[in-house]
């Protein structure tokens, strides 16, 4: 059964040389539906996974996962697919080593990390005849001193998202999966969206933290004439 929403999917795909995945693999129901009313009474697979026709048989399966939480009323569609690998190019370059230079604001290792500069450079006790053979060793001692004193960095999408912010999504995504258990639950229900809301409030509380944390360390980098830290 579809509407005509389905109806021009089912077209378009006819028109490009697509095929529909999502209806194809046998699966039990909490498995296919992929939109929930916000009365938690109804769902309708409204979402799907289309692809050409030449690499039609590279998908092996489509499912919905009721347990990923992305504070939405659609569930997460996902496919297995079946690829070749290409073999990698010895000429491609070099992964760019990125370490953490924000451990430098601390003095401890604003003091270590020349030290050990200066160490490895009387360790190694030579004296370079060409400019090559000088910039291996410089290279050589600083990527040596990075990876001891400040470590590889880490980088993250979104560096406000806390520990507070983690326990405000730990117990909405328990909330959620109660109700999604229970639909007919108003109580259950009640609390689901409760807890949605004050996982966003925190959110949004410790995004604004972390802004105004930000421009303050830039004001104060401004005033003290901190270029680089700027």
């Amino acid at each position: 059964m579809t509407n005509d929403n389905g109806t021009k999917l089912v077209d378009m795909a006819i028109g490009k040389g697509l095929k529909v995945k999502s209806t194809m693999f046998p699966h039990k129901n909490i498995h296919k539906g992929t939109w929930v009313s916000p009365d938690g009474r109804h769902v309708n697979q409204i979402d799907h996974i289309l692809i050409n026709e030449r690499f039609a048989n590279n998908i092996t399966d489509v499912r919905t996962y009721r347990g990923a939480d992305c504070d939405s009323d659609h569930f997460l569609v996902a496919s297995n697919l079946r690829v070749k690998l290409k073999t990698m190019s010895r000429n491609m370059r070099p992964e760019i080593v990125r370490y953490d230079v924000e451990k430098l604001r601390d003095s401890r290792k604003a003091r270590e990390f020349p030290e050990n500069i200066q160490k490895m450079a009387r360790e190694f006790n030579s004296n370079p005849e060409t400019v090559d053979e000088q910039w291996k060793i410089i290279k050589h001692t600083l990527g040596n001193v990075s990876e001891k004193v400040l470590g590889k960095a880490h980088r993250t999408k979104k560096p406000w998202f806390n520990a507070i912010c983690q326990e405000a999504l730990k117990r909405r995504k328990i909330a959620r999966e109660r109700w999604l258990n229970d639909a007919n639950n108003q109580e259950e229900e009640r609390i689901f969206r409760v807890k949605r809301k004050e996982a966003h409030n925190i959110f949004r509380c410790e995004k604004r933290k972390y802004v105004q944390n930000v421009i303050r360390e830039a004001e104060q980098d401004y005033r003290s004439h901190n270029k680089r830290q700027l």
